[in-house]
């Protein structure tokens, strides 16, 4: 009698649990929407991805659990690659800033705008918090400096955590991360814009990232800012307001500007007014220089010094101009003369009256 031969039953696989976890994550992200039962949806996938799994590998009730913790966690990263590709609301929210126009949804390593609160279309994805402000800063209304620091903190449930734009003078740069401003009252003493600040309360601003733009401004100088507003710190008579994320909407590029001079009343030698290696700006014979943009007027000395204008910019589009057997050019402007030395010889550049002559004063050599 032969040997009854047994075969091996094959062993089926169930895909339910993971087709049903599919369709779950699915109607996750139709569901583009802020609602508490997006993150337990994932759960239960998960839950239902280690069901899965546990027909592959011998699972008792511990390691199940531990697989699920592991697979959410995993999730979170799944979560943001999804949210970046297909620029949906995240999951796994944890913290909403919400004002008039625009809600922001951060979530771990990114956040995601939301520019029109009555549309969840064109949402705008910004990963590791990289970017400032990403809607339109016209959407949001300018406030003056003194009127905000005068009413923030009876009122600083509408300003915390929210996105403000501000308009003011600087009080104080601390380098190209970092400016504050403070209240302040207009002064006789107009020149360089001038003002006197008030030191009861200040705004520490805190750019999102090194901002060369910074260079151009000095003490006084208006500028417009937007930022969020973090937190208040400080009792009766001596307030901070910390504001981080800020970036500048102002500029200083000067396409403008007047230049007016006073007169000596006797002539003396040249004066160095600024300069570096390679040029230097004497005054010849004159006691006062300004220049005027926009409602500012400022010292040229403080003006060149602040990247606002250079050298070359105070003698451009002469009236006319005349050059000596030397290679020395006078430009002839509206009120004043710029003599140019011969660039060959000299670093020179003199800014007089303008009935200055090429024998008022003198080109010293390159050293």
């Amino acid at each position: 009698m032969g040997k009854r031969v047994y075969k091996k039953k094959k062993k089926t696989i169930d895909y339910k649990p993971l087709i049903a976890s599919l369709i779950i994550i699915v109607i996750i992200y139709l569901i583009n929407r802020l609602i508490f039962i997006r993150p337990l949806m994932w759960l239960v996938a998960v839950t239902l991805i280690t069901i899965f799994l546990r027909q592959f590998f011998k699972m008792n009730k511990r390691v199940m659990i531990l697989t699920t913790i592991v697979l959410f966690f995993v999730s979170i990263v799944v979560d943001g690659i999804l949210v970046t590709v297909f620029k949906r609301i995240p999951a796994f929210t944890y913290s909403v800033i919400s004002s008039d126009k625009v809600n922001i949804y951060y979530s771990p390593g990114l956040r995601v705008w939301q520019c029109n609160k009555d549309s969840y279309k064109s949402l705008l994805v910004d990963q590791f918090y990289n970017k400032g402000y990403v809607c339109d800063v016209n959407d949001i209304v300018t406030i003056d400096v003194n009127s905000f620091l005068s009413s923030v903190i009876e009122n600083y449930d509408d300003y915390g955590n929210k996105y403000v734009k501000i308009s003011g003078k600087i009080s104080k740069k601390n380098s190209q991360v970092s400016i504050e401003m403070r209240p302040y009252i207009e002064s006789e003493i107009k020149v360089n814009g001038y003002v006197e600040f008030s030191d009861s309360i200040v705004l520490k601003v805190f750019f999102e990232k090194a901002d060369a733009a910074i260079d151009s401004y000095d003490i006084y100088d208006d500028i417009t800012i937007i930022g969020l507003v973090k937190n208040l710190e400080g009792s009766t008579g001596k307030y901070t307001i910390y504001m981080d994320n800020a970036r500048i909407l102002s500029t200083t590029n000067l396409t403008d500007f007047g230049i007016t001079v006073n007169s000596e009343a006797s002539c003396s030698e040249k004066k160095l007014l600024v300069g570096n290696d390679k040029q230097k700006l004497y005054s010849y014979c004159l006691s006062e220089i300004f220049v005027s943009y926009e409602e500012t007027t400022s010292e040229l000395v403080d003006t060149i010094s602040s990247n606002k204008i250079d050298i070359n910019d105070i003698y451009s589009n002469p009236l006319s101009q005349e050059t000596d057997d030397n290679g020395n050019t006078i430009y002839r402007m509206n009120g004043y003369s710029v003599l140019v030395c011969n660039e060959e010889t000299s670093n020179d550049v003199i800014i007089g009256k303008s009935e200055m002559k090429f024998t008022d004063t003198t080109c010293d050599s390159k050293s």
